[in-house]
């Protein structure tokens, strides 16, 4: 789960986590300022329901990071490969590149894959 919300202070712009239970912090500028996005309460399996860890994940937030207003909020399921490292390089396929299995480290293991798949088009 993740929310996108405002905060009364300001915020350091960097990459925070907490790991009892796991949330992590970042922040990007918009056009309103800076938003701070909160992500956790993941749940184990596919729920009909989300709006349990919504709440719980927006509770964290109004608790730990002085919220004003929550603007956004939104899930989506992680993929994880068999041994728990990401997947990423070219196929078998001249031109397609993959990029999958970062579990929940899609922020950092995104942008190396990015990288990596960059250097491997052009060559480098």
């Amino acid at each position: 789960m993740s929310r996108g919300l405002y905060a009364k202070g300001a915020f350091p712009d960097r990459m925070f986590i907490d790991f009892d239970p796991v949330h992590t912090y970042r922040t990007t500028p918009t056009d309103k300022g800076t938003i701070i996005i909160v992500a956790g309460e993941h749940s184990p399996e596919e729920v009909p329901d989300k709006s349990v860890f919504y709440r719980r994940l927006e509770n964290y937030a109004r608790q730990h990071l002085d919220a004003v207003s929550i603007e956004h909020r939104w899930s989506s399921r992680d993929v994880v490969s068999d041994d728990g490292l990401p997947i990423v390089g070219s196929t078998s396929q001249k031109g397609v590149y993959v990029a999958t299995g970062f579990g929940f480290w899609g922020m950092n293991d995104g942008t190396i894959a990015a990288m990596v798949i960059s250097d491997l088009i052009t060559g480098k």
